[in-house]
This record gives structure tokens, sequence and C-alpha cells, in this order.
């Protein structure tokens, strides 16, 4: 796992809009402006979820890409984050490759021959996608779908304490 720091096109305000505290919204690639382009390019669909944390607000945005994996064709979720201390207008964006969670990759059950990025429509195919567009934070953990979520807050957090975006004693 290694964390790489990207540019972000859309500001914390943009986020905040597009994506209320402790709440969930699923973005169609279209919708993901605030991506770069090579990160865009490359997904199916995204969910943006957004946390405070005393002067913190933490958005990640959980990719997913359609790829292959030992032959297999699978998901995978690729965590990118956004960090912004409101007190001190300090951020951190960018996307954590090779995240350590147990639901990070999805083999899928179908035909290789229907599943090509762009043609198939990632609810069909998704086991973990919501089945809310939208929702609160809380109703995503209770259908168990979560993790990579919450394992993106984590590192977000620590990330922040790490470089100074927060005081390491939060």
């Amino acid at each position: 796992m290694r964390f790489v720091n990207t540019r972000f096109n859309w500001t914390s305000k943009e986020l905040s809009n597009a994506c209320p505290v402790s709440e969930y919204r699923l973005f169609e690639p279209s919708e993901l402006t605030f991506l770069p382009d090579r990160l865009n390019k490359k997904i199916s669909k995204a969910i943006v979820a957004h946390c405070v944390s005393g002067d913190l607000n933490v958005y990640t945005c959980i990719l997913y890409r359609n790829d292959k994996n030992n032959g297999q064709n699978v998901i995978d979720e690729h965590p990118y984050i956004y960090i912004h201390n409101k007190v001190s207008n300090a951020s951190c964006q960018g996307l954590i490759e090779h995240a350590k969670y147990p639901t990070r990759t999805h083999i899928l059950t179908v035909s290789s021959a229907s599943v090509k990025p762009g043609n198939t429509p990632i609810d069909i195919i998704f086991p973990n996608n919501p089945p809310n567009k939208s929702g609160s934070l809380e109703d995503l953990n209770k259908l168990g779908r979560s993790e990579g979520i919450t394992y993106s807050f984590k590192f977000a957090y620590n990330k922040a304490k790490s470089i100074n975006i927060i005081d390491s004693d939060s």
C-alpha cells in the first residue's frame, strides 16, 4: 500500500455541497470532475462519503474499477481521500494504492464477455453497491457496505496527523 498525492479540482465547499456531512452519494464518472482525468477514465462508478472530526473535513471517494486479477474479472475499490482543516485551511489529497482491507477486490461471477468497462451496469454485477444513490453513513454501515470508507477515513485521519494538518494530540 502507498499514498500518492494528487491535485484535486474541487474545493471543500464544492465537495460539501455534493455530499453533506455523515452521508454518502453514488456518482457516475461524468459527475466526478473533481478527480484527475487519468483516474476518472479508469472507473465505472464511485461512492463519495463525508465525515467531520473536530476541525477536519474528510472526504473519501471509493473508485470502482473493472479489472482482471489472476485471469478473473474483478471490481477493485480504489480509495481516494481529500482532507481539509477548516481552521488552518491546510489540505491533502490523493489515492491510496493497494489499500489493505478484505472487501477491496470483488470477483465477478458473470462471464468475461459481458464485463467491459463502461458497458455493464455496475449495479447488476457489483454485490456491495448500495441500494440507494444516497443516504446516511449509518445506513451504509448497517448494510455492511462501509469497510472501504471506514478504512479510508482512518487512513486520512492518520495522514492528517503525520503531515501536521491536525495536532498530533487530537
